[in-house]
């Protein structure tokens, strides 16, 4: 059986990915940062090396012997200068590519995100040759995801064997960061006034990780496969998730420009009070302002992927924050959901 090493294992994809490829047999490595919460991998005998994407040395020790690398590390943008974003997402992508033909890597499953995802034009749903316009993109969140793409993505024509996967938005149990579940803390701390309007897919971590073994097993070198869930809104997202948090959801509904504008009033309101309490955070509104609606039908039809519903990965996540102290329950209780 195949050697997989797993970088950033210890996020909500990669702790998933790590626990489907074990349960599938293979030998498995996990990779991330020293210090990284391992919560969501205490209970996997597998083994984990601390480092990161500009340590050279600690990645080719990790590599050395494997035959397979998923790449769940993607650099996260510091949302200020979008250059400079750039610039370090490629000098870590350029790093595990340079250690990944050291030590003869065989192929290379990278981990992307919705934000390279273009907008289909007319009412279409996105798929995986939708593409951006010409003029690019300022955001230092979507350039530092596309540039990790396809710099990645090139690399198959110099003969290497690589693939990437493009999950939706992403929620789930074990959300350990919180990434996404952030969003839960906001609901279910009563502290989001106002909602979003636009449309999402939402898939499940565990979800994801049965599409990366799939594409490992079953992907075309060079291809992208969009993973998805279910084609829904952020108004309907936030309402379950209300409802299931025991707060009541936002009665006034803006769109994404607008609450961008009142993200940027609240962070400097909070600066000059010296919190960190924004209700409302503008690097995650710019992320969920590129979420829409998605054809995954190319990882259906091609590496036989499923999803769950909407509602069993929104009851799961839920649970899992409250049974872990994520999120406090109201004066009166959790009521049943």
């Amino acid at each position: 059986m195949a050697k997989i090493l797993v970088l950033g294992a210890a996020g909500l994809i990669g702790a998933h990915v790590v626990r489907e490829l074990h349960g599938r047999g293979y030998e498995v490595r996990a990779f991330d940062r020293q210090g990284s919460n391992l919560a969501g991998l205490r209970d996997i005998p597998i083994e984990f090396m601390p480092g990161d994407l500009d340590d050279h040395p600690a990645l080719l020790a990790a590599m050395k012997g494997f035959d397979a690398v998923v790449h769940c590390a993607g650099y996260q943008a510091l949302f200020k200068d979008p250059k400079h974003d750039e610039q370090q997402a490629l000098r870590e992508t350029r790093n595990m590519i340079q250690a990944a033909q050291v030590t003869k890597i065989k192929r290379i499953l990278y981990v992307s995100c919705f934000a390279t995802l273009g907008f289909p034009t007319g009412d279409g749903l996105a798929d995986e040759s939708a593409s951006f316009p010409a003029d690019g993109e300022k955001s230092g969140f979507v350039r530092s995801k596309m540039a990790m793409e396809e710099e990645i993505l090139e690399l198959r024509h110099k003969g290497m064997d690589v693939l990437a996967v493009v999950p939706t938005a992403t929620f789930g149990p074990g959300d350990v960061g919180p990434n996404s579940g952030r969003l839960l803390q906001v609901v279910g701390g009563r502290k989001l006034f106002v909602g979003v309007k636009g449309p999402a897919n939402l898939v499940d971590a565990r979800d994801v990780a049965q599409g990366v073994r799939l594409a490992l097993e079953k992907g075309k070198t060079g291809e992208r496969y969009i993973l998805g869930g279910e084609n829904t809104t952020w108004q309907h997202v936030i309402e379950q998730l209300s409802h299931r948090l025991a707060a009541k959801p936002p009665k006034v509904k803006v769109s994404f420009g607008l609450a961008k504008k009142f993200a940027d009033f609240n962070e400097f309101l909070v600066k000059l009070r010296k919190k960190d309490d924004a209700n409302i955070l503008r690097s995650r509104l710019d992320a969920m302002d590129f979420c829409q609606h998605v054809d995954d039908g190319k990882a259906r039809r091609d590496l036989n992927y499923t999803s769950r519903p909407l509602e069993e990965t929104l009851a799961d996540t839920v649970n899992w924050f409250k049974l872990n102290g994520y999120v406090k329950p109201p004066k009166k209780g959790w009521k049943s959901a």
